[in-house]
């Protein structure tokens, strides 16, 4: 906002509150109106301008978020079974895993990055709302598993924890329903 305006005849410094200049005598009712109109349409353009950079920041983030490199760590390098080419566990990581060993996702569906996520997810389904499950995939929140990614199943019942073992996810932990999941030889 400003707190002054100057008198468009003299030059005086002025409240912007004025109507009309104390030093020359002008009326300045007019001359108040037009300058209230610019100080508005200035605030509407500079409005505009924060948007517009809010949503490239967030656009960058986004972009920043989906090519992020990611590394496997130590012990996915030497553990064979976070290895996509390990087909079958040897006797003794059979028996230590048997419960959350060798399973796919049955068909392309959602995952939850985090259990509450996914509890959302849940109940933005049921509301069949749309737009709310599209806007936590844009946010990260939401990931889409393609059918017969390799997983290996780590807890749950109805909500299962998942360590995916193949494909562009490979070692995200994630949480989908286990009704998604299915047994592979």
């Amino acid at each position: 906002m400003h707190l002054f305006m100057k008198c468009p005849e003299c030059g005086n410094n002025l409240p912007d509150s004025s109507i009309f200049c104390f030093n020359c005598k002008t009326d300045l009712t007019q001359f108040q109106k037009i300058h209230s109109q610019v100080g508005q349409s200035n605030n509407k353009k500079g409005g505009i301008g924060c948007l517009v950079i809010i949503g490239i920041v967030i656009v960058i983030g986004i972009i920043v978020n989906i090519f992020e490199d990611k590394k496997p760590t130590t012990q996915e390098k030497i553990d064979p079974r976070f290895n996509d080419d390990y087909k079958t566990p040897n006797s003794d990581q059979k028996n230590a895993t048997s419960n959350f060993w060798n399973y796919v996702i049955k068909e392309k569906c959602l995952a939850g990055t985090t259990e509450e996520n996914f509890d959302e997810l849940v109940k933005f389904s049921v509301r069949k709302d749309q737009d709310a499950v599209m806007m936590m995939v844009a946010e990260g929140k939401v990931v889409v598993l393609d059918a017969h990614i390799r997983v290996r199943r780590m807890s749950g019942f109805a909500t299962c924890k998942i360590k995916v073992m193949s494909g562009d996810l490979l070692g995200d932990e994630l949480f989908v329903a286990c009704e998604d999941l299915e047994h592979s030889n």
